[in-house]
């Protein structure tokens, strides 16, 4: 397979453009659909890929097939639509649960999240800064009492990388990215909703 990146752009919401970048004739169709995912919003279920003049819809139903299996090719542009509701049948919606190992270095909670609402995993850091930035701002909230330390001490101590994040970590990136994360204990089959 080639290693050559693809040079890939895409159009969406009415003409809005972006190009498409680490992918290569190897990668994944699932590849493909998280990077649009992260660029247009459109859900992976719902989004509907044209391609060429006059645009024609490619099917890309199998995702773990090759791009290079696509016939999409450096230089193509992809065209981004959202399938509407209605016409995605229940069929086409099939929810499914990925695990994803992460480093165990104690910020494999920031790890996770940084690859699930980024695409990367070595987005840790700034998402321990992000956590600082919202207790240091909120000391009313963040106070004490709610933290077991002071606000200061607590903003210091979840700062050091080798400090586990926990439920007041998850409850901030929850409101900070606007999606609900839920948290899963494999071994009982606890689920805990942010």
């Amino acid at each position: 397979m080639a290693t050559t990146e693809l040079i890939l752009r895409c159009q969406y919401q009415g003409g809005r453009r972006h190009v498409v970048k680490g992918l290569f004739q190897s990668s994944f169709v699932k590849d493909l659909k998280e990077k649009l995912f992260l660029i247009t919003d459109v859900p992976l279920h719902l989004q509907r890929i044209l391609i060429g003049f006059p645009p024609k819809e490619i099917s890309l139903k199998n995702e773990n097939a090759s791009l290079s299996s696509t016939g999409i090719k450096s230089g193509d542009t992809l065209i981004i639509e959202q399938r509407h509701h209605s016409h995605a049948s229940n069929n086409e919606i099939v929810p499914k649960l990925t695990r994803k190992t992460v480093p165990a270095d104690n910020s494999c909670l920031f790890a996770s999240i940084s690859y699930v609402m980024l695409g990367i995993t070595s987005f840790s850091g700034e998402l321990r800064n992000l956590i600082v930035t919202a207790v240091s701002n909120d000391p009313v909230t963040f106070n004490e009492a709610f933290l077991g330390r002071s606000n200061k001490d607590y903003c210091d101590w979840i700062a050091n990388p080798e400090r586990w994040g926990g439920a007041i970590e998850i409850s901030i990136l929850s409101k900070h990215y606007e999606t609900e994360i839920d948290v899963v204990n494999t071994e009982s089959g606890r689920i805990d909703r942010f």
